[in-house]
């Protein structure tokens, strides 16, 4: 009874949120605390007419090692892949070392502890508890990043910001063309009379021979959009810039309206967060992603959140390194 209580306010508070904004990632500990105990409310009401789920139940749990294995060999699989069509560079290679990360420290913990040295038995506790943090910053990420791309679904826009993504010798990638598509589709189903102002985004990299920008407009306009209704943002460096910039335009050019944001699905709530952050008022839409690509890249977007609440990371992290001298004390003796 007390799970189904705690799953009813979190629910509660979770609503509460999203309705007040649905761009803050303490939604995300709200979604996923209203599950756990949703789940565990669940199997308490079904035990009570059917005794052997509770044995059900905590076999899921023993599946748990069985299920972090498949995870490690699903991770190093993924980072061959890209490797293989992505080419060797660190972002091609996180998955890669996440599942080796995840693969060896268990393994390095067990081995200090075994040790019996109270600074060793300090940096195994330290290894446990940081992945704890991280694991469940993980899991909280990724199920709100699901859920906020399912269900958000802004109002008509006044205008529609593509975030840039590099160019592929000058022209369009696939990558980045899935996005000017789904901007497209969004652009095609406004009406007729109401058209929105699409606002490519994206400056020059050092290795791009012009603006993403500029690339961008050019498919735009391939496609059919008239040049009216393109307003081209060709200065960004990176995604907080594209808001910033983009929305510094619009408002240069008066265009009214809702802000609709579009980049890739993997992007998306970093994207909406950092639109928050920056004082835009956006939705954010996702555009389709090769499935290969998905874990490595939603692994990069991961870390640049991490980076971005970096004060946060450092305090919880902190905190963990506290526990670890406590314990090495208690082992000492």
């Amino acid at each position: 009874m007390l799970s189904l209580v705690i799953a009813l306010v979190l629910g509660l508070a979770l609503w509460r949120s999203w309705r007040t904004e649905n761009r803050r990632l303490r939604n995300g500990f709200l979604l996923l605390g209203t599950v756990w105990f949703g789940a565990i409310a669940l199997v308490e009401l079904v035990a009570t007419v059917v005794p052997g789920v509770r044995i059900v139940w905590f076999a899921a749990f023993l599946l748990l090692p069985f299920l972090a294995i498949a995870m490690v060999g699903f991770l190093l699989a993924n980072g061959v892949v890209m490797m293989q069509r992505e080419g060797r560079n660190l972002g091609n290679l996180l998955s890669f070392l996440v599942g080796l990360a995840l693969l060896v420290l268990p393994l390095v913990a067990l081995q200090l502890l075994r040790t019996g040295q109270p600074a060793l038995a300090g940096v195994a506790v330290f290894l446990f508890l940081a992945g704890i943090y991280l694991t469940v910053l993980f899991l909280v990420v990724a199920a709100y990043a699901v859920f906020y791309g399912l269900v958000v679904r802004g109002p008509a826009p006044g205008a529609i910001v593509v975030l840039g993504a590099g160019l592929l010798e000058g022209g369009v990638p696939p990558l980045l063309r899935h996005r000017l598509d789904r901007a497209i589709r969004l652009w095609q189903a406004s009406e007729a009379t109401a058209r929105p102002m699409l606002v490519p985004s994206g400056g020059q990299g050092p290795d791009e021979p012009r603006a993403e920008g500029t690339a961008m407009a050019e498919y735009l306009r391939a496609a059919g959009i008239p040049k009216a209704c393109i307003l081209v943002e060709d200065q960004a460096r990176d995604t907080e810039e594209n808001l910033r910039y983009s929305s510094r335009l619009l408002a240069a050019h008066t265009i009214p309206g809702p802000v609709v944001v579009v980049t890739s699905n993997y992007h998306a709530l970093r994207a909406a967060l950092t639109a928050r952050a920056v004082g835009l008022d956006a939705d954010v839409v996702g555009s389709r992603t090769a499935a290969y690509f998905l874990p490595s890249a939603f692994l990069r977007e991961f870390v640049a959140i991490l980076v971005e609440r970096a004060r946060i990371t450092v305090v919880v992290l902190t905190g963990c390194a506290g526990l670890a001298v406590l314990a090495g004390l208690v082992v000492a003796g």
